[in-house]
Order: C-alpha cells, then sequence, then structure tokens
C-alpha cells in the first residue's frame, strides 16, 4: 500500500495498520461532540487488509477493501494480493485485519471468512526461516467522539490453533494479551463449509 511502509516484522505491520485502517472515514462509530446532535452516531464502516510477506522479506499491506455496496458494512476482502512487483506465488499471507466500529469481537463471519483463506494460503507462511501462523485481526477504539480515533487494541484468532485472542493498550502495562476463548471446528457434512462453535475461558 503506498505510503505505508514495510516493515522487518509482521508484529510491526500489524501494529501500523491498526491506527490506519481505523483513521478511515466511520470505521469507528463516534457521538459527534455537539449536545444538539448527542444521540446521533456515525454511519459504521469496515475496511479490509492483508498483511502480507514479500520476496525482499519485509511485511507490507495490501491496499484497503471495503463493501461496494454503501448499505453494507462488512468489508469485502479478496482472496489474493495484487502486487504488480512480484509474482503473486512469492507472497505469504499473514493477516487479513479490518476493523470492528462497534468494537465488537471476532464475528462467525470473521472465522469462518479465515478458515476458508487457510485452504488457499495455507495455516502458515514460511518467513525467515520459521512459520507464521495465518491469522485475522479486528481493530477497535475505544473513542466515543468524532476526534482522530486511537487504536486501543484488536482480537485476533488463529486458525491452526484455534485460540481467540483479545490485545489491550494499557497505560501503564503496555499491550497485554489474553486469551479469552477457543475455536471448535467441524466440517459440515456437505460442504463447503463448518459448523463453528466458540469455547470461552472463564474469567
Amino acid at each position: 500500500m503506498p505510503g505505508f511502509g514495510s516493515f522487518p516484522t509482521y508484529s510491526d505491520a500489524l501494529l501500523a495498520a491498526c491506527p490506519k485502517i481505523l483513521s478511515y472515514e466511520n470505521a469507528v462509530a463516534t457521538r459527534p461532540v455537539s449536545p444538539r446532535l448527542r444521540f446521533a452516531r456515525s454511519v459504521p464502516k469496515e475496511y479490509c487488509a492483508w498483511i502480507y510477506f514479500t520476496p525482499e522479506g519485509q511485511y507490507e499491506m495490501s491496499l484497503v477493501a471495503m463493501n461496494p455496496n454503501q448499505k453494507e458494512m462488512r468489508c469485502k476482502l479478496p482472496d489474493h494480493v495484487l502486487d504488480p512487483r512480484y509474482a503473486s506465488e512469492s507472497l505469504g499471507y499473514v493477516f487479513a485485519v479490518h476493523n470492528h466500529p462497534l468494537g465488537s469481537e471476532l464475528s462467525f463471519d470473521d472465522i469462518g471468512f479465515i478458515v476458508e483463506e487457510a485452504r488457499l494460503h495455507g495455516l502458515t507462511v514460511q518467513a525467515h526461516g520459521k512459520k507464521i501462523d495465518l491469522g485475522i485481526a479486528a481493530f477497535f477504539s475505544q473513542s466515543s467522539t468524532a476526534e482522530v480515533p486511537n487504536c486501543d487494541g484488536f482480537y485476533l484468532y488463529y486458525p491452526r490453533t484455534g485460540e481467540l485472542l483479545k490485545w489491550s493498550r494499557h497505560p501503564e502495562q503496555g499491550w497485554v494479551k489474553k486469551q479469552y476463548g477457543r475455536v471448535l471446528l467441524r466440517e459440515k457434512p456437505e460442504p463447503p463449509g463448518f459448523d463453528i462453535k466458540i469455547e470461552r475461558l472463564e474469567e
């Protein structure tokens, strides 16, 4: 993505993608500051992209996609990245990233999407001599006004491990990871698709 930059690690790319995605119009459902409109909210919109590994050993983000139907909130991410600098088969897919305007957890649709993508791209990608898990991340902000939203965290799911994680930014502790559940998958008797069950972990 022009202007986004290349990053030496996937974590750097993920953390840079969060404020970038949240900066788009209506990426966060906010309340306007004006008291006359105190009950109004912006029309929320999802934006999504791929974070991928290049033959040069760097991590980049694809162009951002959204749903062409303006009335639909959920974005539509293409299965493949089009980067004219590289052959398509030379790219490694690491994260499907998007925003959740209301700050909600990963949905069944999110989980089903990345499971299907794992069939296309594999559960892991080889990078810098090690295997990296394919995952999906949903960024969120706790901003309640129309100001530029902060990246307050993201939900993350890895199809290989089944882990459901929440990463939150804390003023004193920095980034804190918490596992809040596990995904159980069972392939449907008549494909395509899976039966998805979320097993929540106790607090």
